[in-house]
């Protein structure tokens, strides 16, 4: 309700939550779980990887920002390395796919969350990784 105008609102073209009026292939529902304006196209949030030695190991991160109280959707790191078969924390496997290592203010609403993925394994050359938000 605060990106659109009443008239917006009752268009379902612009405001419905599968709606994506600033045309840059996220939903109305992504940017609010992902904490970004749904009028404004910037790529400025979108998911992010990272590689960093510690103590001689490599190590990959994912960095996604996320509302600071958004208390209705559930985060979770999905990664595969054939981008066909899909494994998470949860599935399966009883494997530990990602450990969420740090969560930084960006401002009063969001926060910008560091996820190291493959922690226990060693993290693949190559892998396909998404960040998915389930809103309830």
């Amino acid at each position: 309700m605060e990106h659109f105008t009443v008239e917006e609102l009752g268009d379902i073209s612009i405001s419905a939550f599968d709606a994506d009026p600033d045309h840059d292939f996220l939903t109305n529902a992504a940017e609010y779980a992902f904490g970004s304006d749904p009028r404004i196209a910037d790529g400025k949030r979108k998911l992010r990887v990272k590689k960093e030695k510690i103590n001689g190991e490599l190590r990959q991160f994912v960095e996604y920002y996320r509302p600071k109280n958004a208390l209705d959707v559930a985060y979770q790191t999905l990664l595969s390395t054939d981008a066909l078969i899909w494994n998470f924390n949860g599935d399966d496997s009883d494997l530990v796919y990602s450990v969420e290592r740090s969560v930084e203010d960006i401002d009063e609403d969001t926060e910008l969350v560091t996820v190291e993925v493959f922690p226990d394994t060693g993290s693949p050359r190559t892998f396909f990784v998404k960040s998915s938000a389930v809103l309830f």
